[in-house]
């Protein structure tokens, strides 16, 4: 087969983490794909007709594997994310996880097992595609009590393929019921570059402005026939939000032994607060189901801690659940991260997926003349005194009725963090902070 004339498959990811102050007034909720309208010369984006709607949860679905399985991920992505980049970072493990299972539903032989093997999927496939939809609605649920301030999750799953090609209407009806991804059309052939741009643009919409660029200049090339998108946009507040006149300049130890001056804020919360070898760690909860779990290593411990991670202790971190009154001081911070998730994967063990001569994407089209040409991944934080995520607070504070033990957690020194699901443990973001000022 002549690789350059082979066409490409090609992988995007988009998630936006979104950890603002102001309110709004929108719950969460999961939706389906989305136009936007066309500039003059650009092309135009069209959604295809079909009669396929997204399928209704199944409580029957293998929803904690999933969950299990996406674990099992984040602690490996960050292990390897962790050892290539030199700074703070941010990535969406979820958002990952279903762009990749998009794309596996198309694999077949070889190549779906690697990818099966990769994304840690134990089962038929119908059941982890089943499993991953009521996942997906299930952490989409908006759990915000009357008179609390209202959290935003907007998950969008969305393929771009070549108008004119022939997709097999098997993968069609598998992404729109089990994914609520329903194809648009836009002409990579004609004009690719203008194609990059419309879906740039598409992804920018869905994600506020924060993920701008999530294709990078040369991804897309006249051989392009399909783009799996997944965006994440989540916001939310603390419910303990922090008191800006308590927030002033302190200094950040970093890990050359050398100090930055960052906006440390403060506050008193009851909360979930643990303690082991090396390690410190604090819940801190949002309105809508959330939490974001904060792990702080001793002084000096810092990567030792880090490659435990890979190793069960984020599961045994986001286990604990106990009762504490904290004295907290965390900074504030904000950060963005590109990552290309072709060598992470490969890493993994998906090999065969990014090979022209071996990889067999026939689920798709019939033919085996697709392969993943590249896998794009772009994720954003914002920390302050008011929001990151939404948490089941409601859960902590009537837990007890005594009085709860007092402890400090102050990170003023490099940290990990994960924002999760608090009913099903399914993490939306896992990152680090070497510096708040970078």
């Amino acid at each position: 087969m002549n690789t350059p004339t082979r066409r490409s498959l090609l992988l995007a990811l988009a998630a936006s983490g979104i950890l603002a102050a102001c309110g709004s007034d929108s719950g969460g909720r999961l939706l389906g794909s989305t136009t936007v309208p066309s500039k003059p010369g650009s092309g135009t984006l069209t959604p295809i007709n079909h009669s396929y709607a997204r399928t209704a949860a199944d409580p029957n679905a293998p929803t904690s594997n999933v969950v299990a399985a996406d674990r099992a991920l984040t602690a490996k992505l960050f292990g390897l994310i962790a050892t290539a980049e030199a700074a703070n970072f941010i990535v969406s493990p979820y958002s990952i996880a279903t762009a990749f299972s998009m794309a596996e539903a198309g694999a077949e032989n070889e190549t779906k097992q690697e990818m099966r093997t990769a994304l840690g999927i134990d089962g038929p496939d119908d059941q982890w595609h089943a499993g991953r939809n009521a996942v997906d609605q299930l952490i989409s649920l908006e759990e915000v009590s009357d008179g609390a301030d209202p959290f935003e999750l907007e998950i969008t799953n969305t393929p771009f393929g070549q108008a004119g090609f022939e997709f097999l209407d098997a993968f069609i009806q598998l992404l729109a019921e089990e994914y609520g991804a329903d194809l648009i059309t836009v002409d990579f052939r004609a004009n690719p570059e203008a194609a990059r741009l419309l879906i740039n643009r598409w992804v920018a919409d869905q994600t506020r402005e924060r993920i701008l660029d999530l294709l990078p200049e040369g991804s897309i090339d006249g051989f392009v026939r399909l783009v799996l998108v997944n965006t994440v946009f989540f916001k939310a507040q603390w419910i303990n939000e922090f008191d800006p006149e308590r927030t002033s300049r302190q200094e950040f130890a970093l890990l050359d032994g050398s100090t930055v001056e960052v906006d440390l804020m403060t506050a008193g919360v009851r909360t979930t607060y643990g303690e082991g070898d090396g390690w410190r760690m604090v819940r801190l909860p949002y309105w809508g189901g959330y939490s974001m779990v904060v792990l702080l290593p001793d002084p000096g411990r810092f990567d030792e801690i880090s490659d435990q991670i890979s190793n069960g202790l984020l599961d045994e971190v986001s286990a604990l659940r106990t009762d504490f009154q904290i004295d907290l001081s965390l900074p504030k911070f904000e950060f963005a991260t590109p990552t290309d998730l072709k060598p992470i994967f490969e890493a993994l063990g998906m090999q065969d997926a990014f090979d022209p001569g071996k990889a067999d994407f026939s689920a798709v089209t019939g033919t085996t003349d697709l392969y993943i040409s590249g896998a794009y991944h772009q994720a954003t934080i914002e920390v302050d005194e008011y929001g990151t995520t939404a948490s089941a607070a409601t859960a902590i504070v009537m837990s007890t009725t005594s009085a709860p033990p007092p402890a400090t957690f102050r990170a003023d020194r490099p940290f990990v963090f994960t924002i999760e699901h608090d009913e099903s443990g399914e993490p939306l973001f896992i990152g680090r902070v070497l510096d708040p000022t970078l």
